[in-house]
């Protein structure tokens, strides 16, 4: 095997073990992390968020309200992703996020809460919409099947932000929009934090087979030498 193969063995080995290594660990922690935070927040009610104080962190827990202008077919806030055809050799598809819309928006929680930002994260989705019936990507036109998802009317979610005044009235600046209920995300992130130290290790130990096989091919070579 040429050095240069080598050298990219080594590299690829050592990008296996850093991402097991990111997965099992960081990515983990922080995913426990995040299921800690949201059982510590109590949610508030809109007559609570009314009185809180800005600045604070808080977690609200509601449905969107039908008051919120849809952006696309049913979607009050969504992101679009299209195909771009077949990644590698084992037929993994290739998306491309093309555009993410998130307005502000009012949510119900026995009342009106609004939502200042637009640049808050979408978590999890209440629907989805594919533009073709199958996966296709079209190189002549450069364009290819769109998949959207989002946010629809009266959909159950969650949203930590941060309390913020305006109008002589609270809003909340919100982190992310979960689509589902507190209860739901804290089961996912918990699950997510026990899943990925085993998929982190799987990394890891691939790519400590890729080194380890880079160096064995150089065995050879050096005991031949002297």
């Amino acid at each position: 095997m040429p050095m240069w193969a080598k050298t990219i063995m080594l590299f690829i080995g050592l990008a296996f073990i850093g991402l097991g290594i990111g997965l099992g660990f960081f990515v983990a922690r922080q995913a426990q992390a995040n299921a800690e935070r949201a059982a510590r927040l109590q949610p508030l009610s809109a007559a609570a968020f009314k009185y809180a104080a800005p600045a604070n962190t808080v977690l609200v827990e509601g449905s969107i309200s039908s008051q919120n202008p849809l952006r696309f077919r049913t979607f009050v806030a969504y992101s679009v992703v299209e195909y771009r055809g077949e990644a590698d050799d084992d037929g993994d598809p290739k998306w491309e996020l093309l555009e993410r819309v998130t307005p502000p928006l009012f949510l119900d929680a026995g009342g009106l809460i609004a939502l200042s930002n637009n640049n808050y994260q979408l978590q999890r989705s209440h629907a989805e919409y594919q533009d073709q019936p199958y996966l296709r990507w079209d190189g002549w036109r450069n364009e290819g099947t769109k998949i959207y998802s989002g946010l629809i009317h009266d959909g159950t979610v969650m949203v930590i932000g941060t309390v913020t005044r305006r109008a002589a009235q609270n809003e909340l600046e919100a982190e992310f929009v979960f689509a589902g209920t507190r209860a739901e995300y804290i089961s996912d992130q918990r699950q997510t934090s026990a899943m990925l130290p085993w998929v982190g290790l799987i990394f890891g130990l691939a790519g400590v087979f890729i080194v380890a096989l880079g160096f064995w091919e150089q065995l050879p070579r050096f005991g031949t030498r002297g």
